[in-house]
């Protein structure tokens, strides 16, 4: 196990750059997207123990400077591109998908990437109600935060930066594709503590290194190729009387009922093998075979410098990207007219968008009004709905719908529960 850390902060000062450390910097005059004169930029320090040096062609025109940096892990030596950024306040939609756009050009050529840096988007939520890390993050409603999330899904980072600032507010990311990775606070700093931008100590850690191509398998039941005759003759056979008979309780009995079927779909449900893939689940096999094709390619550019390889390269990326907007186009498609026959489907999109994360989120909102409460989140979802099937009906049908399921749970002898047929075509609209 190899770690490394890196104190980061918003402030830095020109004097700590001595013989032990690298300094690159990019000062503010450089971009073209941020209007301030009063000086500034980033940088970045790197102890000369370690092999670096800038890649100035990964560079946007916002304020970002890019290094790799060569660790030696094991026998064998990784590298890791390190970003550090700032878009300064307020942030505009355009700025933030040509920082976006160059960074996912970039991503295509590297693996190991840490981006860390101000992106002040102090509307995201990344903790909880009460305080504590979430996967996928709150309020990404507007455009510019849709955005944000998009790229850091696409692209297989997670930020891991969960300190807030005297705002209450988490402004400063720490995008990376690297698992083991810890954020906390420093117990020395280098300067004066930016209120707004505390100073994070960022850990990560390697293992040894892994082959990133090759992906897990698992098994699963295929009850779409099961033996259904089979299993019913099976159950027909069941002497049920002898078998529940012994039990001496409802339970029991249930029990023994369901490890007679799961007896029976072992034998008659065959397995498949079920790769996990790195790719998202809307990429075709052919946008993987091109994929694969342009990476082969970028290798021979990096290699042999041939000008027809160049061309090549080229080419490959522009193919790759129509292919990739039309298999998302057509994936999303085939989710929404699937919503009638298979609402599965479209949860497991909705899965995919938070990053593969099955709990949701403990409150709702409508757009107007949030609320933890789950019969406010039934009210929520019952006005949402009644406006899509209903059109422009009249909300009173609506509110009526409501008071008669409400009347109806509100017993709690389930005999008493009664709804004749107007009454439920009435909630129904």
């Amino acid at each position: 196990m190899f770690t490394e850390t890196w104190l980061i902060s918003e402030i830095y000062d020109s004097e700590i750059a001595d013989s032990e450390y690298t300094i690159y910097r990019r000062d503010r005059t450089s971009s073209i997207f941020n209007s301030k004169s009063d000086g500034g930029g980033v940088l970045i320090a790197v102890s000369r123990r370690f092999k670096s040096h800038r890649l100035c062609n990964f560079e946007s025109s916002c304020d970002d400077v890019w290094v790799k940096l060569s660790l030696a892990v094991g026998n064998r030596t990784r590298d890791v591109y390190l970003c550090t950024v700032y878009l300064p306040s307020p942030i505009n939609l355009s700025l933030l998908e040509h920082f976006i756009d160059n960074t996912n050009r970039v991503l295509e050529h590297i693996d190991s990437c840490v981006i860390i840096g101000d992106f002040n988007l102090n509307t995201i939520s990344w903790l909880d109600d009460v305080g504590e890390p979430v996967i996928t993050p709150q309020r990404t409603n507007s455009r510019l935060e849709q955005t944000l999330w998009d790229f850091i899904l696409l692209n297989g980072m997670r930020q891991h930066n969960f300190l807030v600032n005297h705002n209450n507010r988490i402004l400063d990311l720490v995008l990376t594709t690297i698992e083991n990775v810890t954020v906390s606070e420093p117990l020395d700093v280098i300067s004066k503590i930016d209120l707004h931008h505390p100073p994070l100590l960022v850990t990560l850690s390697f293992s040894q290194p892994i082959n990133n191509q090759k992906s897990e398998s698992r098994s699963k039941l295929n009850y779409f190729k099961a033996d259904y005759d089979a299993i019913n003759m099976a159950l027909e056979a069941v002497d049920w009387k002898e078998k529940l008979e012994p039990c001496v309780s409802v339970d029991d009995m249930v029990s023994q009922f369901y490890t007679i079927l799961h007896d029976l779909i072992i034998q008659h449900v065959p397995k498949v093998t079920v790769r996990s893939s790195r790719y998202p689940c809307w990429f075709s096999k052919s946008l993987i075979k091109r994929l694969n094709e342009k990476n082969r390619l970028r290798l021979k550019v990096k290699k042999y410098k041939n000008p027809m390889d160049v061309l090549a390269l080229n080419l490959a990326k522009k193919r790759c990207d129509s292919l990739a907007v039309s298999c998302y186009n057509a994936y999303i498609s085939d989710i929404e007219s699937k919503i009638s026959s298979n609402p599965k489907y479209f949860w497991s999109y909705l899965k995919m968008k938070r990053g593969g994360a099955n709990n949701y989120p403990s409150e709702m909102t409508d757009g107007v009004g949030s609320s933890d409460n789950l019969d406010d989140i039934f009210k929520y979802f019952s006005s949402h709905f009644s406006k899509v099937y209903a059109g422009d009906l009249d909300e009173r049908n609506n509110i009526e719908a409501v008071g008669i399921i409400d009347a109806c749970l509100s017993n709690t002898i389930l005999s008493q529960i009664t709804l004749n047929q107007n009454q439920i075509g009435d909630a129904l609209k």
